[in-house]
């Protein structure tokens, strides 16, 4: 009952308001503020900040530095400054004697909806947002939108039968542009592409990743270690990895957070997962360095660029913005930029740079698999030797991933640069203790598998669809492995291929969570789902949709890693099996 105004639930995310105030009290000039939950006449509710400062504080800039250590929905959908708070005779502020705010756009430049597309999508605009009236030029996602809303959106045309993807409304988030879309039937076609660039240089070089290049591989002893996304379940599990079977040193590049000391932010996250296993080895093997990699030489002074070229010899890129919606230049800072950065520094001190990359950059990946299989008229096979096969880049995660590879292979056939691609498939709980990723309601992987045990079944069309686990734990192992041992191979694909399919993962549920209905059934189930809930859980599975309401789980893009299996066989790595103890300690942690 007493953190009760501290702890809040919105739309199913749970919100803590004193880290949005921590984060606001580091804005420059801002002295006092308190966040707080308001519920406007339609009853949705948000979040509003109240602060004091002496100095005029420009709210747009506000807003765009807490987007860089806050997730959206904790990002306030409105502000107000005041000349001061008032507190209570005990000394806290007192809420209640804070203004009412109204969350409402100006109506000042606002352009009415006039075509019967146009006029049904401003009703439902409304009717989300709870503000009217709304320009058809308004920004969906500027206006108080986020991605649980669009969700909603999405549900609310699909049982209008217009069907839209999920990343159409990022793509398309005004009126006008939705509507074009719908009435034109405007296709997500790959506008993004790359048909007119030579890659035959970039072919010839992947042409190595053949078995000649497995012969004679020897182990490599490594010298001390640069880490970026230490923080990251991935990076996390690497640098135990190194720890655990290296005499390394690791130097930990981590982003700069005025409201916690870097090795406690390092500490705290190596707590999560491992508890206090490696905090004696702070500042004795591992150095946590503040700086950031999307800027030149990652803002670090000489000194301290000197003592990571002494005795490093590899750079392993753990760190992604891994999420799979949303305006490119989000994405680009750290997938793209941070990335020529370290090229960079690996090209100037002539170090190895291992860049861990998805799989997704094939084109095959959970999200738009409908979508991107109408683009595709046949299988396309996807191996260690692809980088470009017509595959769609319109997702922005997708594109900015592929474009650090294209950097990389072109930094290595230019400038002779020694790296290593690692394309990582899908990153599932630890095999020991069913350990998972603490933003876990943000893997889409995981949500799906929770939807269809909300719904407690799935489609006879679903039974041969295979799932694919590839447990952290092992995954840092085949990352030390490959790097250890690589040779002259430039690409490897670290996935455990011994797919479950839907059928057989059922079986290894510890009841019957779900159970087979026909297609007929499960489609009106999941209809009085999508219409009935506030899940959001089982909202996720309308973005999986295609044209006959189906569920696509099986993409056109086929991916191999005959050429990487024969690697981890020479050097003694296996995957787990995944089996019912394995399902029954990740079903506890999703």
């Amino acid at each position: 009952m007493g953190r009760s105004d501290f702890q809040v639930k919105i739309r199913g995310l749970r919100i803590e308001l004193e880290e949005i105030e921590t984060k606001i009290l580091q804005f420059p000039n801002i002295e006092k503020v308190v966040v707080c939950v308001k519920r406007d006449k339609h009853g949705r509710d948000f979040l509003c900040a109240y602060f004091v400062s002496p100095e005029r504080i420009s709210i747009p800039e506000l807003k765009k530095y807490l987007t860089q250590f806050l997730p959206t929905y904790m990002v306030p959908n409105k502000f107000m400054q005041l000349q001061d708070l008032i507190y209570t005779p005990n000394g806290k502020i007192d809420r209640k004697s804070l203004p009412e705010i109204e969350l409402e756009i100006e109506k000042h430049d606002i352009v009415l909806a006039s075509t019967p597309t146009e006029i049904k999508l401003s009703k439902l605009f409304e009717e989300l947002l709870g503000i009217s009236p709304i320009s058809i030029y308004d920004n969906f996602f500027e206006i108080g939108g986020d991605s649980m809303l669009a969700l909603k959106l999405q549900i609310a045309l699909l049982n209008d039968n217009i069907n839209v993807t999920y990343a159409d409304i990022f793509k398309f988030n005004t009126i006008s542009s939705l509507a074009h879309k719908i009435d034109t039937s405007e296709s997500n076609e790959n506008t993004i592409n790359y048909d007119d660039y030579d890659f035959s240089k970039i072919n010839k070089l992947l042409s190595n990743n053949t078995s000649s290049s497995l012969k004679n591989l020897k182990k490599q002893d490594l010298k001390d270690i640069v880490l970026t996304g230490a923080t990251g379940f991935l990076g996390s599990h690497v640098l135990a990895e190194i720890l655990d079977n290296t005499s390394s040193k690791v130097y930990c590049l981590l982003r700069p957070d005025p409201s916690i000391d870097i090795n406690t932010k390092l500490l705290h996250r190596l707590n999560y997962y491992f508890g206090n296993k490696y905090d004696s080895l702070i500042n004795d093997r591992i150095f946590a360095i503040s700086c950031d990699i999307t800027k030149e030489d990652f803002s670090l002074d000489s000194g301290t660029v000197k003592q990571l070229t002494r005795n490093v010899s590899t750079v392993i890129n753990c760190a992604a913005l891994v999420k799979h919606y949303g305006a490119y230049e989000n994405f680009k800072g750290i997938n793209v930029t941070a990335v020529k950065n370290l090229v960079d520094f690996c090209n100037t001190y002539h170090k190895k740079l291992v860049h861990i990359s998805t799989l997704s950059v094939s084109g095959n990946m959970i999200f738009d698999l409908a979508a991107q299989n109408r683009l595709l008229d046949k299988d396309i096979l996807f191996n260690e030797t692809n980088l470009y096969v017509g595959q769609s880049l319109e997702n922005v995660y997708v594109r900015s991933k592929f474009e650090a590879e294209k950097l990389i292979f072109e930094n290595m056939i230019e400038h002779n640069l020694d790296a290593l691609v690692l394309r990582i498939g899908n990153v599932t709980n630890r095999t020991t203790d069913g350990k998972f990723q603490q933003n876990n309601e943000e893997n889409a992987f995981a949500n799906r598998l929770k939807a269809f045990i909300e719904l407690k079944c799935a489609p006879n069309y679903l039974r041969d669809t295979y799932a694919e686990f590839s447990p952290v734990d092992n995954i840092a192992t085949a990352i030390l492995k490959s790097i250890q041992y690589v040779g002259k191979i430039n690409v490897l694909h670290i996935y455990n291929s011994n797919h479950v399919y839907l059928e057989e993962l059922i079986d290894l549920l510890p009841r019957k969570m779900i159970e087979f209905v026909e297609d007929d059934i499960f489609d009106k189930k999941l209809k009085v789902a999508l219409s009935n809930t506030d899940s959001s859980t089982i909202s996720l599975l309308a973005n999986d949709f295609d044209e006959h309401r189906h569920l696509v789980y099986d993409s056109k893009i086929k991916l191999k890693n005959t050429f990487t299996n024969s690697f981890f066989d020479k050097v003694g790595f296996h995957w787990n099996i995944i089996n019912k103890d394995y399902i029954a300690k990740l079903l506890k942690n999703i």
